[in-house]
């Protein structure tokens, strides 16, 4: 049985911090608690399955039961589609000497440090560090993969890591003792997935504690709590870690080879289509998605980036400079290229030399990216795991980041919700 819980606080809407089958094993005694800027849709989807729900304002004290907390918002200075981010600062009432604040996904807020400097709040003792790195093993897709030849050294990555998460963000909190791993284990359960460098956080908290001086770093695995009155890991009985399926993680990390490496676009990751009437279906509407998705572009930094450049490989550049190409199967493709003068998507011939005549480009399968405006699934799913892309610059300004924003919960909420629904209903 699941301890008593005071609270549930949502950090953030996305659903590797807002997952909706887990909460629904709660008992709808569970007060839930969320900030002003998350999307209606979480708050009406809690409800829904029978929960309470309180809208709290950020940087005001909320009293639930032993606790006393309040939501400072998220970093000023993150990608967008993070922006909504809340750090909950929480106080427990019977032990107040463990005070806590919880990163998730940004640096903390600036303003939460001058709280501390200022003494208008008392520096936390304890701190859940988000490891966001997402970086995968060489050959292995990632994220914000790019084609073309990369000049970023990866060779003090471990190091990096460790010192970011256990001293840089810490470094204005002198009184934090104890550091708690989370994150960093953004997988998705198929035959081929493997996880990410660095996101065994049981490992990786153990090797930080060694190089750390003045704080214990913890990597809590499921079913495993901390006691800040005695400092010691317990094992919760409602809580168990599938031992077989950490085992197969294990088994993947350490058989990493050229060998083993899965191909990138293999197959889709919703799986092939049935028919052809569903393929036409399906290219009808990302054709129809695209003259939204022209404007979008035009109008951000990509867009900006796209209309600067005058020359590129092959010489000049003509209004085409950004090309997307659906496969329909591991054979057929489709391609569009992004018309400037026009603002519109056309149909274009696939070039063998396609990266060499378009300095910008996606390539992924067309059920996944239909999947997407489905509310199906979420770009997250496919864009680290079956697509590859190249462009020029800065990762912020790739297609894939664009694509992040395309599809976040603040711009499309009606996609996320169709998913959060499903669970509902269900």
């Amino acid at each position: 049985m699941l301890g008593r819980l005071d609270a549930v606080l949502i950090t953030n809407e996305h659903l590797d911090h807002f997952h909706f089958p887990s909460l629904l094993k709660l008992e709808r005694t569970v007060h839930i608690y969320v900030g002003d800027y998350t999307p209606n849709f979480v708050a009406e989807n809690l409800q829904a399955a029978g929960f309470k729900v309180t809208r709290c304002k950020h940087n005001e004290w909320v009293d639930s039961k032993d606790l006393l907390f309040k939501f400072y918002v998220g970093c000023f200075n993150t990608p967008f589609w993070e922006r909504r981010v809340y750090h909950p600062y929480i106080i427990s009432k019977s032990d107040p000497g463990a005070r806590l604040i919880i990163q998730s996904d940004t640096l903390i807020n600036p303003l939460f440090i001058k709280d501390i400097k200022e003494k208008k709040e008392k520096c936390p003792t304890l701190f859940v560090a988000t490891n966001n790195s997402q970086i995968p093993h060489k050959g292995v897709p990632g994220a914000f993969d790019n084609i073309y030849p990369s000049e970023e050294d990866t060779s003090n990555q471990a190091l990096q890591l460790l010192s970011e998460v256990t001293c840089t963000y810490t470094q204005e909190m002198p009184e934090v003792r104890h550091v708690f791993f989370s994150g960093g284990a953004y997988i998705y359960d198929s035959p081929n997935s493997i996880p990410f460098k660095y996101s065994d956080i049981k490992s990786l908290g153990n090797l930080a504690s060694q190089l750390s001086i003045g704080r214990r770093i913890h990597g809590l695995e499921p079913g495993e709590s901390f006691n800040s009155l005695t400092g010691e890991i317990l094992h919760e009985p409602w809580s168990n870690l599938d031992a077989s399926q950490k085992k197969i993680y294990a088994e993947r990390l350490n058989s990493i080879s050229g060998a083993t490496i899965p191909s990138i676009l293999k197959e889709a990751v919703t799986g092939n289509y049935k028919d052809e009437e569903e393929t036409i279906a399906d290219i009808k509407l990302i054709e129809n998605e695209h003259a939204l998705l022209a404007r979008m572009i035009v109008g951000t930094a990509l867009g900006k980036v796209l209309l600067s450049l005058n020359n590129f490989i092959k010489g000049s550049l003509e209004s085409e400079r950004l090309l997307i190409i659906y496969r329909l199967s591991p054979t057929h493709k489709k391609a569009y290229h992004l018309n400037l003068n026009k603002v519109t998507f056309e149909e274009t011939d696939i070039d063998e030399e396609a990266i060499l005549k378009y300095p910008f480009g996606v390539e992924w399968y067309l059920k996944d990216f239909a999947s997407i405006l489905k509310g199906e699934i979420q770009v997250w799913e496919v864009a680290t795991t079956n697509m590859r892309q190249w462009y020029l610059g800065d990762k912020l300004d790739s297609p894939i980041a664009f694509f992040y924003k395309y599809f976040a919960e603040q711009i499309r909420p009606e996609l996320a919700n169709k998913i959060t629904q499903r669970h509902v209903l269900n």
